[in-house]
């Protein structure tokens, strides 16, 4: 769209309340410091839309700003506390992905109508005061992925009335304390505590908040038998569940989890030391009894079988089955149901034979069948794909040249087959996007085409 200079005669407009521009581009350009002269703006949103450098001091003129979104573009706010302290009425502030070159939250302790701020990914390197939970009308408290250390912020006696924490990647390494104080923690829907380096056992008072839809607790060093867990759920709301990468051990059924959860609708227990069971009993389970899911991780669970879960699933796009223990051919229902829906499969490291041919995906954007006994003629994938990977199998015949028509692709990964022909000369013809192309260990001949060094 082209830069907003300061001359835009969209400066004239000086009774404005409200403007939204995000998601525009406006060809990495400044932010005016004309925007300071909307002295009647109570809502403005720049997210998203290009601009680079500063953020103007003169921002801090709007004292009846109710919203400001600067979310998602480069930009350094040095004046912090100064543009900040005047705006005594925000309730709304997102400035993620923004620098900071200086402390920010004295001012913001002082925000008492803020329901919603957005910090994330600001390469903080300042602690975070305990008083921020402390702000009376603080709904959604989102500051995960920055680099410093909250020795002081506990989950335990805050008082805002938090329905959405985030802290992903913020490094507590510590134990989540064992009982939240008198903390309102029932209001709680959606708890992100991935990637923070904690350790010991999920305390109770998580598997009891009434209102909880989503909880992602992944990469962690958490311990304990999630069975036991799930025990202790009271919240029927749960959707969202998310367990990947812990030390979590014990016997675990799946039909146990969704018949206890009928709103669960995405799941991942991968890469624990977890078996779990996939039947109700012995006779197999009834399939009106599965809920409908979009997500399953189940990688690294020692499954022996296919869930039944997931037959009739009419909107799943995400399925993991990776690193299990999985024979026999790959069950034509599934491919056949997720084509419309699937957007990605990782069937690898098991044990699935006969070929792959003729599948009818559409839409998808990642599959992986690497390391499996699976022959035959090489699948096509479809042209939206960018992660596609068939490795340490044993297909054959020639590389089909209508992979070239592939527009996003940034992996395909075809080493350790049968393959043979002649090298595809359309792959020098491929998007700038590929960054991985491994075609070792296979029965190809000729030579490089000349128009790989466009892609370098």
């Amino acid at each position: 769209m082209g830069a907003i200079g300061d001359n835009s005669t969209l400066f004239l407009l000086n009774r404005l309340e409200s403007l939204n521009l995000a998601f525009n581009y406006f060809a990495e350009s400044l932010i005016s410091p004309n925007f300071g002269q909307f002295s009647y703006m109570k809502h403005l949103n720049l997210s998203g839309s290009g601009f680079v450098g500063q953020v103007p001091q003169e921002l801090g003129k709007l004292s009846k700003l109710e919203t400001l979104d600067l979310l998602a573009n480069t930009i350094t706010m040095p004046y912090f506390d100064m543009i900040i302290s005047n705006m005594t009425v925000l309730e709304r502030l997102d400035l993620g992905f923004t620098k900071f070159d200086s402390v920010v939250f004295p001012s913001l302790t002082n925000l008492t109508s803020l329901e919603y701020l957005g910090l994330f990914g600001c390469g903080l390197v300042k602690e975070l005061p305990f008083s921020i939970l402390n702000l009376p009308r603080l709904e959604y408290l989102e500051v995960g992925a920055n680099s410093a250390i909250y020795s002081n912020f506990r989950l335990y006696n805050w008082t805002s009335p938090l329905t959405y924490l985030g802290l992903v990647s913020v490094n507590f390494s510590s134990q989540i304390p064992s009982s939240p104080g008198q903390a309102p923690y029932k209001l709680l829907r959606v708890i992100h505590l991935s990637n923070c380096n904690l350790q010991g056992q999920i305390p109770s008072w998580i598997w009891r908040v009434p209102k909880l839809e989503e909880l992602r607790i992944s990469n962690n060093q958490l311990i304990g038998d999630p069975s036991k867990f799930f025990q202790d759920i009271t919240s029927p709301n749960l959707q969202i569940i998310d367990l990947l990468s812990n030390s979590f051990t014990g016997n675990i059924s799946l039909y146990s989890i969704f018949q206890r959860l009928p709103n669960l609708m995405f799941l991942s227990l991968s890469h624990n030391n977890l078996t779990v069971s996939t039947r109700a009993s012995n006779n197999g389970n009834s399939l009106s009894m599965w809920p409908v899911i979009f997500g399953l991780a189940l990688s690294s669970c020692n499954l022996n079988e296919v869930p039944d879960l997931l037959k009739n699933q009419s909107i799943l796009t995400y399925l993991d089955l990776s690193n299990n223990n999985l024979h026999g051919e790959i069950p034509k229902w599934l491919l056949e149901q997720g084509k419309d829906t699937l957007q990605a499969l990782d069937l690898s490291n098991s044990f699935f034979t006969g070929s792959f041919e003729n599948v009818p995906w559409t839409g998808w954007l990642f599959i992986d069948l690497s390391s499996n006994m699976l022959h035959g003629s090489l699948p096509i994938p479809p042209t939206t794909v960018f992660w596609f990977a068939t490795a340490n199998n044993n297909f054959s015949g020639p590389i089909n040249p209508s992979i070239c028509d592939i527009n996003f692709l940034q992996l395909l990964d075809l080493s350790n087959n049968s393959l043979g022909g002649q090298f595809p000369k359309c792959l020098g013809n491929m998007s700038l996007n590929l960054m991985v192309l491994n075609l070792g260990s296979n029965n190809i001949v000729g030579t490089l085409p000349s128009n790989f060094t466009k892609m370098l």
